[in-house]
């Protein structure tokens, strides 16, 4: 009888325990759940970004949870945008201006990632991004006479390699330009990027061969910003400037293909809030970005020093209200990192390394 008593109550309660213990699981707040992971992830990944205080773009970098924030570049009389940092977390490239007003180049730098180290490598270079082994930076150059604010106003492809400092030219790069915004696939053979007039585009994210001269459309329409999967089978992108969009990638036929495209993240107010600068966690499953306000509501700042008038988004705007986030890389619940609102844009993963 004991032993009949023993069994029932094993094989209802245990289950019955269990079911509650899950039920609890799946009652915890999802803004706590990712504020945990972030937590979860200290130690082994931090966030670099750009942001405006005292008058000064500098660089910043934090915890993934949002805490422990340092200033990277501390330059009170030089500006300092768009870090990216190389995928072994050994370096970071970044841009910072040279000059002043229209006599301002825009140039390409090294360092640490303590902050140490400040190399300057390449003169009127823009928009870098690391090779997957972390051996070359891939950028192109402004090629108009005196300074502009626009992205695209650029010209020719170009490869640094940062063990020797030698820089190479694209097969095609007489003929690339007004491209912007370089992502390297993990293959090493394509380079996905922004093209606005320019090579037959009016506006669309596409593929260069990087052994060869083809090059193709890969997402059309207001798409921007686009970023790939460490693992090479994704991509992200600024999706009509009011979402984050998410699409698997599929190699046929020798060329990148995207299928099952789709939002990972909605802003609530299409016309008033916009959100940018989307990049994968080193393991993927996370991805920061930007967002903030725009309209005549949040007119912007041309008065400050160093500051462009241009779009929210853009880099050398000063973007008030402007906050980095984050969100699973399946969708879901996004939480703020940063909650100052100054100018914090241009998110980057950075593995922590000894």
């Amino acid at each position: 009888m004991l032993l009949r008593l023993f069994y029932n109550f094993h094989f209802i309660f245990f289950p019955l325990c269990l079911f509650l213990l899950c039920g609890s699981a799946e009652a915890i707040d999802p803004d706590l759940k990712l504020k945990i992971a972030m937590e979860q992830y200290r130690g082994k990944y931090r966030i670099l970004y750009e942001a405006y205080g005292a008058n000064n773009f500098e660089i910043f970098v934090m915890d993934p949870d949002g805490s422990n924030r340092k200033n990277l570049t501390n330059t009170p009389d030089v500006h300092e945008f768009y870090p990216k940092a190389s995928p072994d977390g050994r370096k970071i490239c970044f841009v910072a201006y040279q000059g002043k007003a229209d006599r301002r180049i825009r140039c390409l730098y090294l360092m640490n990632p303590d902050g140490s180290g400040r190399k300057k490598i390449v003169e009127r270079g823009r928009w870098p991004c690391w090779s997957p082994d972390s051996k070359k930076i891939a950028y192109v150059k402004d090629y108009l006479p005196s300074f502009s604010i626009k992205d695209y106003a650029t010209r020719g492809l170009y490869f640094y390699d940062v063990a020797t400092g030698l820089i190479e030219k694209h097969p095609n790069s007489k003929k690339i330009e007004h491209i912007y915004n370089l992502s390297w696939h993990q293959t090493g053979k394509w380079l996905a990027a922004v093209v606005h007039g320019g090579l037959g585009y009016d506006h669309a994210i596409i593929t260069l061969e990087l052994e060869g001269n083809k090059y193709y459309k890969l997402l059309g329409g207001n798409r921007c910003r686009p970023e790939f999967h460490p693992a090479g089978n994704k991509i992200t992108w600024c999706d009509l400037d009011w979402a984050i969009g998410m699409a698997n990638i599929r190699i046929y036929n020798k060329r990148l293909n995207v299928v099952n495209y789709h939002q990972i993240v909605e802003a609530e107010d299409h016309e008033g809030i916009n959100v940018y600068h989307p990049d994968f966690s080193p393991d993927g499953k996370f991805v920061v970005f930007s967002r903030g306000p725009v309209g005549p509501d949040n007119p912007i700042d041309i008065v400050s020093l160093g500051c462009s008038l241009y779009h929210p988004s853009a880099i050398g705007v000063k973007a008030d209200k402007w906050d980095i986030c984050v969100v699973s890389s399946l969708g879901g619940p996004w939480i703020r990192l940063t909650t100052d609102g100054k100018s914090n844009k241009e998110p980057d993963w950075i593995k922590v390394v000894d």
